[in-house]
């Protein structure tokens, strides 16, 4: 079975916050923070280095921060030396992924390093709503790996620079493909 969220090493990383490996019983949560992701309840996202800020929609809007500690000078210096030494294209792979968490600059730093508040009225540390987000990031990061890495203060070597998603249900076949090539 293929992961719907995280199925690459730079999405997991925000998965793996979601879904921590040391939990003993199911979360309740998860499946109604996987199915607001899934129903892009997560709006506004934007995504800076040591930044994120969101609105989570679903039963009223939930303003969502999330921020996380840039690299420093000389980490980003040796980040960009094995990013730009490994990449074959445009694309990172997971092994660039590995070979960052071996040097002691993991892509994305452990939930202790960070700080997210929303603002709704749940008293957990990740409540439904940020851990919506934490998906809406491991399918943007599956996506877009070099966000991981703009996200830790590398932002000149990502090339993408729109970081925005089209649900499906925006597009309309009929003028999606030039030349009206579909659905006549």
């Amino acid at each position: 079975m293929t992961q719907e969220f995280g199925h690459t090493a730079w999405g997991a990383d925000w998965r793996r916050l979601a879904e921590p490996t040391y939990l003993s019983a199911p979360d309740p949560r998860l499946p109604k923070a996987r199915s607001l992701t899934r129903r892009d309840g997560v709006e506004n996202l934007i995504a800076e280095p040591g930044h994120i800020s969101a609105t989570v929609a679903g039963t009223g809007e939930h303003q969502i921060l999330i921020e996380l500690p840039v690299w420093t000078v000389a980490q980003q210096r040796k980040a960009t030396r094995l990013v730009t030494s490994s990449a074959t294209n445009d694309d990172l792979g997971d092994p660039i992924h590995t070979a960052l968490g071996k040097a002691g600059l993991p892509p994305l730093p452990a939930l202790s390093q960070m700080t997210a508040t929303c603002s709704c009225l749940q008293r957990t540390r990740l409540c439904v709503h940020l851990l919506a987000t934490c998906y809406e990031m491991a399918r943007r990061c599956d996506e877009r790996p070099r966000m991981a890495l703009m996200l830790r203060g590398l932002a000149e070597i990502v090339a993408p620079t729109n970081v925005s998603r089209i649900p499906i249900s925006m597009i309309d076949p009929r003028t999606f493909y030039p030349g009206g090539t579909c659905c006549r």
